[in-house]
């Protein structure tokens, strides 16, 4: 780094200078989304050296292109770092360093950054900003609430936890045995499509019966709609398409994650800023 950007980033980190700019936009971003709760970049880090700069949001996403770069921070030496494809990453608000592409094809990424950083009391309700940050097999088979496990597609059954494990599924679909205890009362079962196993017979725990609505090939699976109870609506997977209408389904008791119910009962908004409708549609237009 030059002597320019490390004296300037040595008065930021003092106090001394003026408000920097933001990382974005710059050479090789395109923004895919942006409105009052957050931003989504497609980054590109190209072989160049870009301005200093603050990062004035909290920040989360994923790595899609291999790639290196350096990033400098204060007063001390540049650090090179290597970014395998679909690793995570955050980044706190308020962080000022410089960064450089350093690898040719770029290492690219898809970030978003969550408005306004504002901390919110412990008992306050969650915005539709920054949800859950984690790895991504607990994002999407242990999702934190219902916006997060319906963003990444897991069925949500409704459902009454009886005490010793045992779950009342709501509509008269069954009973379902939990493999750790859960507090009593209304909850949500939140399970992945993959996880939900179709058998033969009804015999076996948490083994319920269920009429199969649709079944979609998908290059190598079946897609299943099917319908437990009274009314409410699972996906599956299946190798095969089943023969019938009636089918069985178990639901692996460590597959099964609890989402409690708060009153009032969470909603997805109609207008959801962040919906992955939008952002699919966006990313899909942007990669092809």
């Amino acid at each position: 780094m030059g002597w320019p950007n490390a004296l300037l980033l040595v008065a930021a980190v003092a106090g001394q200078a003026a408000p920097l700019p933001p990382p974005f936009p710059r050479p090789g971003t395109t923004v895919l989304l942006e409105n009052d709760v957050v931003a989504v970049w497609n980054v590109s880090w190209l072989k160049q050296q870009y301005p200093l700069h603050t990062h004035r949001y909290d920040l989360v996403g994923v790595s899609y292109a291999e790639g290196d770069r350096i990033i400098t921070q204060g007063t001390r030496p540049g650090r090179l770092v290597t970014t395998k494809a679909w690793v995570f990453q955050t980044n706190r608000a308020n962080v000022t360093h410089v960064e450089e592409g350093a690898s040719d094809p770029p290492m690219r990424a898809v970030l978003i950054e969550v408005k306004p950083p504002a901390p919110r009391g412990p008992a306050a309700e969650p915005t539709d900003g920054l949800r859950q940050v984690a790895g991504p097999e607990e994002v999407y088979e242990r999702p934190e609430d219902l916006t997060v496990a319906r963003f990444m597609g897991a069925n949500l059954i409704a459902a009454h936890v009886l005490g010793d494990n045992r779950i009342d599924i709501d509509d008269g679909a069954g009973t379902l045995t939990l493999a750790s205890p859960a507090t009593p009362g209304p909850v949500h079962l939140a399970i992945v499509p993959e996880q939900v196993q179709i058998t033969e017979n009804q015999l076996g725990e948490n083994t319920l019966r269920a009429h199969l609505i649709s079944a979609q090939y998908c290059g190598g699976e079946y897609r299943l709609q099917l319908r437990i109870g009274a009314g409410q609506t699972i996906e599956a997977r299946s190798k095969i398409a089943p023969a019938h209408h009636v089918v069985f389904v178990r639901l692996p008791a460590e597959t099964i994650h609890v989402i409690q119910k708060s009153p009032p009962a969470e909603s997805v908004a109609t207008a959801d800023p962040l919906s992955r409708t939008a952002v699919t549609t966006k990313l899909q237009e942007e990669f092809a």
